[in-house]
């Protein structure tokens, strides 16, 4: 994460705890289980989506 930091990656705003706190939450056990095992989404399509809200919530628009 610090590395992201330190080339200048992070949205604006965003400081090291709250990226920690999105990439902790989005990367729980508990939202891999409802929408992989409860939902029965393929790991693939949860593997993308996640990719994508990771990038959408943390890194700036211009260097993504």
């Amino acid at each position: 994460m610090a590395t992201l930091y330190e080339q200048g990656m992070v949205r604006p705003g965003l400081s090291l705890e709250e990226a920690a706190d999105i990439l902790w939450v989005l990367t729980s056990f508990d939202l891999y289980r409802m929408l992989v095992v409860k939902q029965r989404w393929e790991p693939a399509r949860y593997e993308r989506c996640l990719a994508q809200l990771l990038i959408q919530q943390m890194l700036e628009p211009g260097k993504r």
